[in-house]
């Protein structure tokens, strides 16, 4: 995991293990199997490209983000 260019994050975590990062230009995020990783920005999931089983990357940047939702009655 990176960002803003810098290594954030390097090894393995369990399956019920959670991390929060924060950057102020972008991610990027690589895991060894695609389908092992639950990547979310911002409560919003995020796939990461790649077959199941096989290395998979996705990169993150400011044009990523969605705008907050606001309910109003």
């Amino acid at each position: 995991m990176a960002g803003d260019g810098k290594i954030l994050f390097k090894g393995r975590l369990h399956a019920d293990d959670s991390k929060h990062f924060e950057a102020r230009k972008g991610f990027e995020v690589t895991s060894g199997d695609s389908s092992a990783v639950q990547l979310a920005l911002n409560g919003q999931k995020v796939p990461l490209t790649g077959k199941p089983g096989k290395k998979g990357s996705a990169k993150l940047s400011r044009k990523d983000l969605k705008p907050a939702t606001t309910e109003t009655r």
